[in-house]
């Protein structure tokens, strides 16, 4: 492949961009795929970051709610920092 003539480079940069994007989410995605692309994409992020120069500005426990229009909040994945008969509707307890 030979190189390309100058000021080419942006153009055909942005016709491989082009290429590459598509929709995170669309309207009517299931719930269950939405959080596994949520949390793919902060995963993604934090490892990412992780082999940058310099101090990590991203990562630790990752806390993932879902919002939706009939449940409202709700959460998926959360840490929890006390006894687990404290939140009975998480953990099952009495």
């Amino acid at each position: 492949m030979g190189a390309l003539p100058p000021g080419a480079g942006e153009p055909f940069a942005e016709t491989v961009r082009d290429g590459l994007r598509m929709d995170w989410a669309w309207p009517g995605m299931p719930l269950g795929e939405t959080i596994d692309m949520a949390k793919f994409l902060v995963d993604t992020q934090i490892n990412f970051t992780r082999f940058m120069p310099g101090d990590a500005i991203v990562g630790g426990p990752v806390e993932i709610a879902a919002l939706t229009k009939h449940e409202g909040f709700k959460w998926v994945e959360r840490k929890h920092y006390y006894p687990p008969e404290l939140n009975p509707t998480i953990h099952g307890g009495e």
